[in-house]
């Protein structure tokens, strides 16, 4: 190496003249984070948002529109759409008798849970009773 090759010179002089040009108060803090990162960040936010506010504006669909492409889609795949059946006719005696049959089933067993439940206030009842007469005795034993 020579004695002039200083490596502080530049061709447009010392760094430090360089520096000493352009400083302002951001440059007191030289080293700092490159925030360049951001912009590509907010480019890809902004296409994820454009991204799903799409998927949901096509998610929301004419009935009409769906059932046929629903149809064309199964004549396509060779699964002819057979026309729904007729319902059952259900004959107004039978099903009368049904729901007779199933009310007469309800109220037996809400008469039978009237009676548990009326049995066990009774014995509930009769402990509180016996609980209460303890408790009196022991007061009296207390006082004397």
């Amino acid at each position: 190496m020579s004695k002039d090759f200083d490596p502080e010179k530049t061709y447009f002089g010392s760094t430090s003249e360089v520096h000493a040009s352009h400083h302002t108060d951001e440059d007191e803090h030289e080293e700092h984070i490159d925030e360049r990162w951001l912009v590509s960040y907010a480019d890809m936010m902004t296409l994820l948002f454009g991204l799903f506010v799409l998927l949901y504006s096509l998610s929301v669909m004419d009935k009409n529109a769906a059932e046929k492409v629903i149809q064309s889609t199964k004549e396509k795949f060779g699964e002819a759409s057979q026309p729904d059946p007729e319902p059952q006719k259900i004959d107004p005696q039978v099903a009368i008798q049904s729901l007779e049959k199933q009310k007469s089933e309800l109220e037996e067993k809400l008469r039978q849970e009237t009676e548990r439940l009326s049995q066990e206030r009774d014995a509930i009842k009769k402990e509180m009773d016996q609980r209460l007469k303890d408790i009196e005795k022991l007061a009296d034993l207390n006082k004397i």
